[in-house]
């Protein structure tokens, strides 16, 4: 499709667009103007119903306006029924509308990605079952735009991932991603200090480090299609409060959280297993609890000794076979207090490291709220 024909497809949804919105106004005035009449004429077969029930004279014939006011009735619940459906899809009417491609650079999805620590380009396994499926966003080319809406296909194949540093830095505010994504790489978003929320799709399988780092972002919701958030994943997001994890999470990765001073509270998932090295450095965290299928939690997840979190935490352990990688002798300076299960591999470390514990039995969430 040629750039004319986009612009002319793009202008034929908006008219159309346009066309229902007016539709929808049209058909909620005729409707009050409906339940006018119906309100009225109700209340004139309410009066002869009260006459005939009182007089001896003949009774008055209404039975036809009964069955034009049955008419009524069933139009306006058609109209109605027309209005809800139009508000129902309202919210998808900025969805369906398509991205302009002369806003982005693209190219067919190759599974490369830069090593963020590296810094070259290799082969992600992680990529490796979308190369060739569609295409990959590489370059944002707006300017001053709030808003951009990337397109669910270009040149009739699905776009199926963002690149590294696609939008870093952008002033943009609002983003709608298309249902045919599947990855964000690195630092996609980092630095969009003016978005607040981002709709990720069901269908995102991966992340890669740094995509939503030092962003706007409030709240962050992850879908249950991915299982690992990335490292650095929003790092130092100094304004994130809350995050929800999908149900297939099992790792959080090296330093995901960190510098999200906001964050006072967080519900980890039960099909967590891992936790990464400074993952929640530097949050305001005060209580952690670990689901028992949890196996090994970095030593350093609230920050070693040097960089470590401005109070102390109180860890909740509730499985038997959980383990913290204290391999070096380290204190578990961060820990203030551990609850755990008697004769669990947390119970054993926190003897050796002198750290205090008590029995998971006497944890009282609402003694650290």
């Amino acid at each position: 499709m040629n750039d004319l024909e986009q612009r002319v497809k793009t202008l034929e949804t908006k008219v159309k667009v346009l066309e229902e919105t007016l539709e929808t106004l049209k058909n909620m005035s005729l409707s009050e103007q409906m339940g006018s009449f119906i309100q009225s004429r109700q209340k004139s077969l309410r009066m002869v119903e009260l006459l005939n029930s009182v007089s001896d004279d003949d009774k008055l014939d209404f039975e036809k306006e009964r069955i034009s006011l049955n008419k009524v009735r069933n139009a306006k619940r058609d109209i109605d029924n027309q209005i809800a459906q139009a508000l129902s899809n309202a919210g998808t009417f900025s969805d369906d509308l398509p991205g302009d491609p002369r806003y982005f650079n693209y190219e067919i999805e190759s599974g490369m990605e830069e090593d963020s620590f590296w810094k070259r380009k290799e082969r992600n396994a992680a990529l490796s079952g979308f190369v060739g499926k569609g295409l990959r966003i590489t370059a944002y080319n707006g300017f001053e735009t709030d808003r951009v809406i990337i397109p669910n296909e270009i040149d009739g194949q699905p776009v199926i991932s963002i690149g590294e540093k696609v939008f870093m830095n952008a002033p943009i505010s609002e983003v709608v991603l298309p249902k045919s994504l599947k990855a964000i790489l690195g630092e996609a978003f980092r630095g969009c200090s003016n978005i607040k929320h981002i709709d990720l799709p069901d269908t995102i399988e991966y992340l890669g480090a740094y995509c939503f780092a030092d962003s706007g972002i409030v709240d962050l919701v992850l879908p249950s299609s991915l299982t690992k958030v990335p490292n650095d994943c929003c790092c130092a997001c100094k304004q994130l409060k809350k995050v929800s994890f999908g149900t297939r999470i099992t790792t959080i990765g090296y330093a995901a959280f960190q510098g999200c001073s906001e964050i006072r509270e967080i519900s980890l998932p039960e099909t967590l297993l891992n936790v990464g090295f400074k993952s929640f450095e530097g949050t305001s965290i005060s209580t952690m609890i670990f689901p028992s299928n949890v196996k090994q939690v970095s030593k350093d997840t609230f920050g070693d000794n040097y960089t470590r979190t401005k109070h102390d935490v109180v860890c909740v352990f509730l499985g038997k076979e959980t383990v913290v990688d204290v391999e070096s002798f380290k204190p578990f300076t961060f820990v203030s207090l551990i609850y755990c299960l008697p004769g669990s591999k947390i119970q054993q470390i926190a003897r050796e490291r002198k750290i205090p514990m008590k029995p998971l039995s006497d944890f009282r969430m609402e003694d650290y709220q």
